[in-house]
């Protein structure tokens, strides 16, 4: 016998999801049917989304995916059914739905990198698609495709929220606020006294820039090209702010800050190959550069060997969603924020329906704000 709120014998419903179709072609708004969820899967009807420069990157075709596909994969509802196998969940509970799902037990789990975690949730190759297009299958990014209104997920993509915190707010928890809190506090351990520069303040970069204050750094410089961004970057924690219209200028005024050293930890949260070579300028003679921006597939940083590596120690550090333990790192991130340190609520700078996504997507690198939320409800 079945329990209420299970997935068996529950009935298929129809979604309306943005379906990514070919590389530059605006998404295409279509009605999916989404079936009922698996024994270890979860339905979520989504009440709010961000959109992220990952997207974006797969939309213009910068990083490659087999469509048809629904984008989006940062994302924030309330559990519809979940599978007969599932614990820890019920109806109605409010979730986050991340990309990053972590197992344990496998080599990286129990090696404390749960973020490069290797082993994928069981899939049943004989199970039917959780969405559908006229009977044909849409698949959904990272396995959650949050431009959908409705979404069967693995249970180990659903996290619990409180029931206090807004929607259009936590959605942002999943990717980017984990990625730049993570960042800040996991990958580069930025230390108390730390020098930090903040190359990119986009919705990533502002959170490394907080990362950065509540670990206790001295001083925190935000780089951007956009004013709006660098003031944006003084509410979240950054004591300098540079528009770095002129690299080398951006360079010069570093190392009058620094004693002629350059910075202790340097964060790229823009994925381009000039602002990273530019990061490993700013950062000081045994001190960290972190890579943390989605950098376009191929793109490479061209750079001597002897001496930034041999010679002055600098190091290189690569950043997966801000080295994050999920189970550990959202209950930070929430209870931080209940307790008003964490700032997530002005992250969000616009709030649109899904049908104005192909507008949001055209104008993403233009866009004076830290975060557009696509909010369901509206």
């Amino acid at each position: 016998m079945s329990r209420a709120g299970t997935g068996t014998g529950a009935s298929t419903v129809i979604a309306e999801a943005a379906v990514f179709t070919e590389p530059g072609r605006p998404l295409d708004l279509l009605d999916l049917a989404v079936r009922a969820p698996l024994a270890h899967e979860v339905r979520v009807r989504l009440a709010a989304t961000g959109v992220c420069h990952t997207d974006q990157s797969i939309f213009t075709g910068a990083i490659p995916f087999k469509p048809p596909l629904v984008l989006g994969h940062e994302g924030a509802g309330v559990v519809d059914v979940v599978g007969s196998a599932v614990t820890g969940l019920s109806p109605g509970d409010p979730v986050i739905l991340t990309w990053l799902t972590q197992c344990g037990s496998c080599f990286y789990c129990v090696r404390s990198q749960p973020e490069l975690c290797e082993t994928k949730p069981a899939t049943d190759p004989s199970a039917p698609p959780r969405l559908t297009r006229d009977g044909d299958p849409v698949a959904q990014l990272a396995g959650v495709g949050t431009f959908s209104s409705v979404v069967v997920v693995d249970a180990a993509a659903v996290v619990r929220l409180p029931g206090d915190m807004p929607m259009t707010s936590a959605c942002l928890v999943g990717c980017g606020v984990l990625t730049g809190i993570g960042a800040a506090l996991n990958t580069a351990n930025v230390r108390p006294g730390d020098v930090v520069v903040v190359l990119g303040c986009g919705g990533v970069g502002l959170n490394v820039v907080q990362g950065a204050r509540i670990a206790g750094s001295s001083r925190i410089v935000a780089v951007d090209l956009m004013p709006e961004k660098l003031e944006l970057a003084r509410r979240f924690g950054a004591s300098t702010v540079i528009q770095g219209t002129d690299p080398a200028a951006t360079i010069e005024s570093v190392r009058e800050l620094t004693g002629g050293r350059g910075a202790d930890v340097v964060f790229e949260v823009v994925g381009l190959p000039s602002t990273a070579r530019q990061a490993l300028e700013l950062t000081r003679p045994g001190g960290r550069m972190c890579l943390v921006g989605a950098a376009p597939l191929g793109a490479a940083m061209d750079v001597p060997m002897y001496l930034p590596f041999v010679s002055q120690q600098k190091s290189i550090i690569g950043c997966r969603c801000g080295s994050t333990n999920i189970a550990r790192d959202v209950s930070f991130i929430v209870e931080r924020y209940r307790r008003g340190d964490l700032l997530l609520d002005e992250l969000v700078g616009n709030t649109v329906p899904l049908t104005k996504i192909n507008d949001v997507m055209d104008n993403l690198d233009s866009a004076a704000v830290a975060r557009t939320v696509i909010d369901f409800a509206v």
